[in-house]
C-alpha cells in the first residue's frame, strides 16, 4: 500500500521548492516605527541648553539674598538698643562681603547633586567609560596641562598688567581672598570645579552635541563658560580653559578628566602666593607654559581613547 501523503507537509514542501531562499530572520530589517520621535523646535533646543545655566544663576542669587538677610538680622540683633540701622549700613555691607565665599560654598554644594542627577539622567543608555580605562598617564598629563595652561594665562595677565583695566576682576579676587585658605581650597578648588563640570561639560556640552557638530558645540560651551563668570577678564581666560576641558570631555567621553583639570587649575591658583614669579619675566611663563601645554595636548591626542571628531550631530534617538 502506498504511504499516505500528509497534505500539510506536501504543501509546505511545494512552497519551499517554489519560493526563493530568504535571509534568516536575524538579517531581515525590522519595520520602522510608524510614529517617529517628536522633533524639537529651535526654541526648544535653545531652552534645553540655557535653562540649566538659568537655574545656576537663580540658585546662587536666591542663596545670596537669603544668607544676606539672615546675616543682617543677626547683626542688627547684636546692636545696642535704639541704634539706627542706617548708621551701621557700611559695617553690615562689609560683613556680608566677607561671607561671600561661604555663600558660594553653600549654593554650590547644594547644586552639585542637582546637576549630577541631570548629567546621569542625560547619559542614561549611552556608552560609559569606566575609570579603569584611564591610565596614570592620562591623569598626569591632564594635571600638567592644567598647571602649564595656568602659567601661560597668568603670564599674559601679569606681563600686560591686564588687571588695571578690569576693576571688576580685583573685586572678585578680593571676595575669594576674604576667606581662609582652607575655605578657598574647598570652595574654589574643589566644590566649584565639580559643580561647573557637571553643569558645563556634562549637561550643556552634552546637549549641544545633540544639535550640532562637535567643534562648534565645544566652542559655544566655552563661550558660555566664560560668560557665567560675569567678569570680562576672568571670562576671557575661562573661555580658553573651557575649550581645553571641552576637548578633554569629547576625547575621553567622560567628565572625570575635566574635573581633574579644573580642580588642579583652581587649587594651584589658590595656593600659589600672589607674589609668585615676580622676579621672573612673565613672558618666560607664557612661553614655557604654552609649549608644555601644547606638548601635553599632543600626547593626550595620541592616547588610545575615543578621538575627537567633528562629525554629524548626535541623533536624539541614540543619545537621549
Amino acid at each position: 500500500m502506498d504511504e499516505q501523503k500528509d497534505p500539510v507537509r506536501t504543501g509546505a514542501a511545494q512552497d519551499e521548492s517554489n519560493q526563493p531562499m530568504t535571509a534568516p530572520d536575524s538579517a531581515v530589517q525590522m519595520q520602522a516605527d510608524p510614529t517617529p520621535p517628536k522633533q524639537q523646535s529651535i526654541i526648544g533646543k535653545i531652552w534645553r541648553v540655557l535653562y540649566p545655566i538659568l537655574i545656576f544663576f537663580a540658585f546662587q542669587f536666591a542663596v545670596s539674598i537669603a544668607m544676606s538677610i539672615v546675616l543682617t538680622v543677626l547683626y542688627i540683633m547684636k546692636m545696642p538698643p535704639g541704634t539706627a540701622v542706617t548708621d551701621y549700613m557700611p559695617q553690615i555691607a562689609d560683613m556680608i562681603m566677607s561671607k561671600v565665599l561661604w555663600m558660594t560654598l553653600v549654593s554650590d554644594a547644594v547644586m552639585v547633586p542637582l546637576f549630577a542627577f541631570l548629567y546621569i539622567r542625560q547619559r542614561k543608555g549611552q556608552r560609559r567609560v569606566p575609570l579603569s580605562s584611564f591610565g596614570i598617564a592620562d591623569y598626569a598629563l591632564t594635571a600638567v596641562l592644567a598647571v602649564a595652561a595656568n602659567f601661560a594665562v597668568s603670564g599674559v595677565i601679569s606681563g600686560f598688567s591686564l588687571t588695571q583695566y578690569f576693576s571688576g576682576y580685583e573685586a572678585v579676587m578680593n571676595g575669594i581672598e576674604s576667606g581662609s585658605l582652607a575655605l578657598q581650597i574647598v570652595t574654589v578648588g574643589i566644590v566649584g570645579p565639580v559643580l561647573e563640570e557637571f553643569l558645563m561639560r556634562g549637561v550643556v556640552l552634552g546637549r549641544l552635541r545633540r544639535y550640532m557638530k562637535t567643534v562648534p558645540a565645544v566652542l559655544i560651551q566655552a563661550a558660555m563658560f566664560g560668560f557665567i563668570h560675569l567678569n570680562l577678564l576672568q571670562g576671557l581666560y575661562a573661555a580658553i580653559f573651557g575649550v581645553i576641558m571641552g576637548y578633554l570631555y569629547v576625547k575621553y567621553e567622560s567628565i572625570v578628566l575635566c574635573i581633574v583639570f579644573h580642580i588642579t587649575l583652581n587649587t594651584m591658583s589658590v595656593i600659589l602666593p600672589s607674589t609668585f614669579g615676580e622676579d621672573i619675566n612673565a613672558f618666560w611663563f607664557v612661553g614655557a607654559g604654552t609649549c608644555i601645554a601644547a606638548t601635553c595636548l599632543f600626547l593626550i591626542s595620541r592616547r588610545k581613547t575615543a578621538s575627537m571628531a567633528a562629525g554629524e550631530p548626535i541623533s536624539m534617538e541614540t543619545r537621549p
